[in-house]
């Protein structure tokens, strides 16, 4: 399920250990692996200047995908 308008999807190899690790960190952040997959490669996108920062409207934040369970 699906609750916001990102639905442009991105794959990448990963080893076990770096999937698990992800995912733990998806946990201790209390957001999807999606979610948290998006903030890092944004916030890299952007200290990288390859994307402009993204102002938000009056402060608000996308919602978060809903947290995924392993």
């Amino acid at each position: 399920m699906i609750l916001s308008d990102r639905d442009v999807f991105i794959g990448a190899h990963v080893t076990q250990e770096q999937k698990d690790a992800f995912r733990e960190e998806a946990k201790r952040r209390r957001v999807s692996m999606s979610a948290l997959v998006s903030e890092i490669l944004e916030k890299f996108l952007i200290e990288e200047n390859l994307l402009a920062l993204r102002p938000y409207k009056n402060n608000e934040q996308e919602p978060p995908l809903p947290f995924e369970e392993a």
